[in-house]
């Protein structure tokens, strides 16, 4: 895919769904559609303990990320367990951003057992 299908397919939040929400309000389409998300559009960003002067979202090139994480016992016997730290990319459109190629793993965490610290794998993709 080339940088510029690929940038157009990111302004899938600020353009498409956009377009689309505002021609079916009240509908819940997307994630975008959610709660959450409208009340950070009209929030200041917060670094630390410093107000910032734009909202969450205001700038066309923000990314939405969503982070998630599962265990699985990758043998027979359920003795061992792996858990997997994956990324999505909400900017791209809902039939894009759950496709192999724009999955970002950015950890495996091996046996044998569930990590007894979790945030501390965590920490460093903060």
């Amino acid at each position: 895919m080339s940088n510029h299908t690929y940038a157009t397919c990111l302004q899938y939040r600020a353009d498409e769904h956009a377009k689309t929400s505002a021609s079916m309000p009240g509908t819940t389409t997307d994630i975008f559609d959610g709660l959450h998300y409208r009340l950070l559009l009209r929030e200041h960003v917060v670094v630390g303990d410093q107000m910032l002067p734009h909202n969450y979202f205001s700038d066309q090139r923000d990314i939405t990320l969503s982070f998630a994480t599962d265990g699985f016992a990758p043998f027979k016997k359920w003795k061992h367990t792996t858990w997997i730290l994956l990324v999505f990319n909400y900017n791209l459109p809902p039939d894009q951003r759950f496709q192999k190629d724009n999955i970002l793993c950015v950890r495996i965490i091996p046996g044998p057992k569930k990590p007894s610290d979790t945030d501390s794998f965590i920490h460093p993709l903060v």
